[in-house]
């Protein structure tokens, strides 16, 4: 009851443009305003980064990330700033923490995070731990999201070596920087 959304339109040289478009019924879709800016820079360091405001705002589409990471109850205003920043990333696929997503449209998760917002509501496959920054670290147990979409391992997973890490009890218990755990409803093929 506290999420407003608006229906937000820009001028442009043909007239005026609903800024989310419209949805397969031509209805308008709405937006939400979140207090807060996002770095919108993909696969560069800071890319993806939200930044806490109380002077500025994102008018964030529904059914898109932010949006719906603020309607699952991580609200800037309520003092969740730090969950919508985890949130985001982990819902985009940013295990690298650089604005790159790694996820296709419609691929099912469960979340749930440090705080009670979202509890553990399926025994679905643990894909990752997420802060922030990005994946804090991700299981070998199934397989993640860039996987499934046959996109290539995020820089940060690849080789002997990642810069993130990949072990077996990854999402077991919440660690000192991780906000929020995820599942995917997958095969328990081991991917490393």
């Amino acid at each position: 009851s506290d999420v407003g959304m608006y229906g937000v339109s820009y001028q442009s040289s043909s007239g005026w443009q609903p800024l989310c478009g419209v949805d397969s019924a031509g209805v308008k879709i709405l937006a939400v305003a979140v207090l807060g800016t996002w770095n919108y820079g993909e696969n560069v360091v800071g890319g993806g980064a939200y930044t806490t405001s109380s002077t500025l705002q994102t008018f964030a589409c529904r059914a898109k990330s932010i949006a719906k990471c603020v309607e699952m109850g991580y609200k800037p205003w309520a003092g969740r700033s730090t969950q919508l920043a985890a949130c985001v990333r982990m819902l985009r696929g940013d295990y690298c923490g650089k604005g790159k997503p790694y996820t296709t449209d419609g691929t099912l998760v469960n979340l749930y995070d440090n705080v009670g917002i979202q509890a553990d509501t399926a025994a679905w496959v643990k894909e990752a731990e997420w802060s922030v920054n990005g994946a804090v670290c991700v299981n070998t147990n199934g397989q993640p999201r860039f996987l499934i979409s046959a996109t290539k391992a995020p820089e940060c997973l690849k080789g002997s070596a990642p810069t993130i890490p990949v072990t077996s009890t990854c999402g077991n218990t919440f660690g000192a920087s991780t906000l929020i755990i995820n599942e995917l409803q997958t095969d328990t093929n081991t991917w490393q």
